[in-house]
Order: structure tokens, then sequence, then C-alpha cells
């Protein structure tokens, strides 16, 4: 399956959209597809972490860490129904603001046989989860702390 990637700007520092990425508990927050997403190695996020995520659907996938820089982007893979699944989450600085980028790509049989429901789905999770996520985020930023 080609990667499927979307990007947003994000009106907020790169360290914010950080704490978001590896702030894992807070991830259905601005996930609405998923149920739960939980840590499973020592924190924090690091290389070679590994994550549970359990979807709204019940459907339950372990990630592993396979690439991390700190403070800029991680990618964690997973083995989804035959498929090798890779899903990249970047950060960087734009004038001040965050251009956020998510990258999933699929390999193996069942990824080559179902990529064209694989990339519509996927393709709209990563709008919504984007979307999400710089609301959140934007919305965090301009309310007055309690």
């Amino acid at each position: 399956m080609p990667a499927v990637e979307r990007s947003i700007i994000i009106n907020v520092p790169t360290e914010r959209v950080w704490e978001a990425f590896v702030n894992l508990g807070e991830w259905p927050v601005w996930n609405h597809h998923m149920r739960e997403v939980q840590l499973l190695t020592d924190v924090p996020l690091s290389m070679d972490s590994r994550a549970c995520i359990v979807l709204k659907t019940g459907l339950s996938s372990t990630w592993e860490v396979t690439e991390f820089s700190p403070g800029r982007s991680f990618t964690w893979d997973a083995s989804i129904f035959g498929s090798r699944m890779s899903f990249a989450h970047m950060v960087e600085p734009v004038s001040g603001d965050s251009r956020v980028v998510f990258r999933i790509e699929a390999a193996g049989l069942t990824g080559l046989v179902a990529a064209p429901i694989l990339r519509l789905f996927y393709a709209r999770n990563l709008r919504r989860s984007l979307q999400r996520l710089k609301d959140s985020l934007e919305e965090a930023a301009t309310s007055p702390r309690a």
C-alpha cells in the first residue's frame, strides 16, 4: 500500500505538540476511533517502547517504537491482519507554530489486497485526528489557566 500522509499547521509551539504525542493516555481525546492507548513499557515513550491501542471496535494491537527523535518524531510498527503497519508522527517548527505530519503505510499481502479500503479509512482518520489535535491544543493555549 502506498503511504497515506496528512499534515496540518497547529498554532502552538512544537513542545506542546510533542507533549501530546508522548502523553498516550490522552490520545482518545483527539483520536475518537480509539478507546484506549496504554504504554506497556517504562515511561516516558522512547526507542523500543511498546503500547497497546484498543479501538472503539474492540480491535487491539501492540505497537513498538522503531524510530525516535525526542521533540521531533517517532515511528512505531505493528502487525495487523498479516500486514506490517508503520505509523510516523512528526512535528517541526514553522514561524512559531508547528507543522504536524502523520504518515502510515502497510506492507504485506493483506495491505496490498485491502489497499483501497485502508487508504480511505486511514486518510479519513488521519485528517480527523489532526484536526482534533489542532482544536484541542489551540483551545488549551487560549484558555486561561485555572
